[in-house]
């Protein structure tokens, strides 16, 4: 399986490194309607993707299986990936790193995301962690 990346041209490049990381294909991907095209779907099922969630532009063909619910919880699922990218870049100033080089860039970003799984999870001490 590759690593796929995102073009600006809205179509999906290829980089090894996937199998080390996951060890099998994903059961599902879910992307914009910027990635929505059949090259992208049949690069994905070709990998052993089981669920894909590549919604086309103004594609009415395709409204039986954007009905479906695996495809909706996976348009929710990137929603919140989405929505946690915006939380670190807005609150732990992810938005740009102040650090030089790409070890500096490694770790502004390292510290941002640890500064966000802190501040996420509640106090042993505290009752908001208890539950009644």
């Amino acid at each position: 399986m590759n690593v796929c990346h995102r073009l600006g041209n809205g179509t999906i490049s290829q980089r090894q490194g996937c199998p080390r990381q996951l060890g099998k294909a994903p059961w599902g991907v879910a992307a914009d309607r910027g990635f929505g095209t059949k090259t992208n779907e049949e690069l994905c099922a070709q990998k052993g993707v089981k669920r894909i969630c590549l919604p086309r532009k103004g594609r009415l063909s395709q409204k039986q299986k954007q009905k479906q619910s695996w495809f909706k919880r996976l348009q929710c699922w990137r929603a919140g990936v989405e929505a946690a990218i915006s939380v670190l870049k807005r609150k732990y100033c992810l938005r740009r790193s102040l650090s030089r080089g790409y070890e500096g860039t490694k770790t502004w970003v390292a510290n941002g995301i640890f500064a966000y799984t802190e501040n996420s999870q509640p106090d042993i001490g505290s009752s908001e962690g208890v539950l009644r």
